[in-house]
C-alpha cells in the first residue's frame, strides 16, 4: 500500500504533509488531484459526525480517504486482473505460482512466459525478431478426438456412484440425519449402500 500511496504522490496526486509525520504513514497524505468529492464522501462514511470535525481531526480522515480509495483502486485492479486471467480466458498458464519455503508468493508469472505464448501465438518471435514480414502465419489444430474401449464402464461407474449418492442424500434427509452427524452413522450407511 506505501508503494502504491507513493507511486500516486510521483504523479502529483497527493502530497505528504510534514504537519503529519508523527502519525503512521498511510496517514500523511493530502490530496493534491484525487476526486474530492468521491473522498468527501469516503470520509464521510469512516466518520458520521465528518462535517463537523476541524483541523488536525478533519486531515486525519481526509488522508484515511486518500488511504481507502487508493486500496479500493488497488484491490479492484487485483479483482479485474485474476477475473480476465483465470474466468474468461481459463488458460493454464494462469494458474501455476512460484513460492518460497515459507509459503509466501514469489512468482505469478511463472508459467506464463512458457505456455503464454501458445494461447497468442503467431508462429513467430515478435520480440526477437526485427523486420517482421506485414503477414503472420498462423495455425489452428483441432482436438483430436480418440475413442475409449473403457468408456462404457466408466460412464456406468460414475452413474452408480451418482446414484448411490442421491438415494444416500434421500435416505439422510428421510431420517433427519444432518451432514455433520454422518459420522456417527457410518456404520450404518455403509450397509445402506451395499443394499443398493
Amino acid at each position: 500500500m506505501i508503494d502504491e500511496l507513493s507511486y500516486i504522490e510521483s504523479l502529483g496526486l497527493i502530497e505528504r504533509d510534514a504537519n503529519l509525520s508523527d502519525r503512521p504513514s498511510i496517514e500523511q497524505y493530502r490530496n493534491i488531484g484525487l476526486p474530492s468529492g468521491k473522498l468527501k464522501a469516503i470520509a464521510r462514511k469512516l466518520t458520521k459526525n465528518y462535517d463537523s470535525l476541524t483541523g488536525a481531526e478533519k486531515t486525519l480522515y481526509d488522508a484515511r480517504a486518500i488511504s481507502v480509495l487508493v486500496n479500493d483502486a488497488m484491490v479492484k485492479h487485483v479483482m479485474s486482473i485474476e477475473e480476465v486471467e483465470r474466468v474468461f480466458s481459463g488458460h493454464p498458464a494462469f494458474f501455476k505460482f512460484k513460492y518460497d519455503n515459507k509459503g509466501h508468493l514469489v512468482d505469478r508469472t511463472t508459467d506464463q512466459h512458457k505456455r503464454l505464448g501458445g494461447l497468442v501465438s503467431t508462429g513467430q518471435n515478435n520480440d526477437l525478431e526485427l523486420g517482421l514480414p506485414t503477414y503472420y502465419t498462423q495455425a489452428e489444430v483441432d482436438n483430436e478426438m480418440i475413442g475409449s474401449e473403457d468408456i462404457e464402464d466408466i460412464t456406468n461407474l460414475m452413474m452408480e456412484g451418482e446414484l448411490r449418492a442421491t438415494y444416500l442424500r434421500h435416505m439422510l434427509d428421510r431420517e433427519g440425519i444432518t451432514m455433520d452427524e454422518q459420522e456417527d452413522h457410518a456404520a450404518e450407511l455403509a450397509r445402506i449402500a451395499d443394499t443398493i
